[in-house]
């Protein structure tokens, strides 16, 4: 992809300069005026150059059938022209709703959907982006120690692009800025970790990409496509993008997936929307994904953890101040980020590290009655039907098995 780079530059510098008061004095409006306006701009400064339409080369028209019409379908719906439906068949009502939007952008009312009207689509899909990414993510730049729903958004929208912040809890720390890192380093963007509008955009691209690639996937699950293969509970997904299959892991099920750096991984969207879920810690009040089969496991232990205490020295201290750090829950990954290894249970989202540093060892009950790790697998994480990595010298580590 050939990108016009003078430009973003430009469009990027103008924004900083006007927003810090350099140029001229603004009003608060003004300035959201001008954010979305350049993110607008942005949106067409990013676009490739004579890049096949995601609609497909082909003219699309009733009897049309296919991904691609899938992916129509899903934006002219999301731009307000209802197809009353997303199954990959160009019937009367898509061809309906072709013709509203033609009509309302001046083109040529036919309901046949050729280079002009897949442009203006493109178009109108990008300003929605753009759109979006000025709501979703706030009109103000995120950085460590941003807080509020704009982190929550990102942290949300990261994770789900395989970039775990290890969390969604509005909080911008540091998981946070290295997940934007690695999502920028991914994009070919300035690796800072910090969350300006060249980054917002990029994001939110890649979600629209996988809105549109869900959407196709609907259409996939209920067509003869000998190009797809089943996987878990019965979805489809595209072998050519997600060319790995993983071990069956008991009731959570198996997934396709794709390698990144770092030993990451990008697990089929369609699972991890059937599988993850977002759950709150009781105790700690932190957001958390997990595995849908494991949520009750998570919240039973910490409800646990919420309520119990320990005799330790003989004083009575609080379960929750045995624990210093949580990380987990689920992060697509290899064992130890090692790309030779089999995938780590934290990839199924049936897993969670507490208190990492310095306990990647053996805990020797005999030795250590007092350790918190130990504690807390006895009171809390054994009765909801954990398994403790200690057996495998990793004592920060539980696991459900089953």
């Amino acid at each position: 992809m050939s990108y016009n780079v003078e430009i973003v530059k430009l469009l990027i510098i103008a924004y900083y300069k006007i927003m810090k008061g350099s140029v001229f004095t603004f009003t608060l409006q003004h300035k959201q005026v001008l954010f979305l306006s350049i993110f607008i701009l942005l949106v067409f400064a990013f676009l490739p150059k004579a890049e096949a339409s995601v609609y497909g080369d082909q003219t699309l028209s009733v009897g049309s059938r296919g991904a691609a019409v899938s992916v129509l379908q899903n934006d002219l719906t999301r731009q307000g022209f209802n197809t009353y439906g997303v199954d990959g068949i160009f019937d009367q009502n898509t061809h309906n709703a072709v013709e509203n939007f033609q009509r309302a952008k001046g083109i040529q009312v036919d309901g046949i959907v050729g280079s002009q009207t897949k442009s203006a689509l493109q178009e109108e899909v990008a300003k929605s982006i753009a759109l979006r990414a000025s709501l979703r993510y706030s009109d103000q730049t995120l950085s460590i120690g941003s807080r509020g729903e704009a982190v929550s958004a990102l942290q949300d929208d990261l994770t789900r692009q395989g970039f775990n912040t290890y969390g969604v809890d509005g909080i911008f720390g540091q998981n946070t800025h290295n997940a934007v890192e690695n999502f920028q380093r991914a994009k070919g963007i300035q690796a800072d970790g910090i969350v300006g509008p060249q980054t917002k955009l990029a994001l939110q691209e890649e979600v629209a990409k996988s809105n549109a690639y869900r959407a196709s996937l609907t259409y996939n699950a209920n067509t003869n496509n000998n190009t797809n293969t089943t996987v878990s509970r019965g979805s489809r997904t595209d072998i050519h993008r997600y060319p790995h299959l993983s071990k069956v892991n008991g009731e959570f099920g198996q997934f396709r997936y794709r390698s990144l750096q770092g030993g990451r991984i990008e697990i089929d969207p369609v699972w991890v929307q059937e599988n993850i879920v977002t759950i709150t810690l009781p105790g700690l009040n932190r957001q958390v994904q997990v595995h849908k089969n494991a949520a009750p496991n998570f919240i039973h232990a910490f409800t646990l953890i919420k309520k119990g205490t320990a005799n330790i020295n003989g004083r009575e201290v609080p379960l929750l101040s045995l624990i210093e750090t949580m990380d987990g829950t689920w992060v697509p990954r290899h064992v130890m980020w090692n790309p030779s290894r089999g995938l780590s249970n934290h990839s199924w989202g049936t897993a969670i590290d507490i208190n990492a540093a310095g306990n990647l060892r053996y805990v020797c009950p005999t030795n250590e009655p007092n350790h918190p790790n130990l504690i807390l697998w006895e009171k809390a994480f054994k009765p909801a039907g954990f398994s403790w990595g200690n057996r495998f010298n990793d004592a920060m580590h539980y696991e459900i098995i089953r």
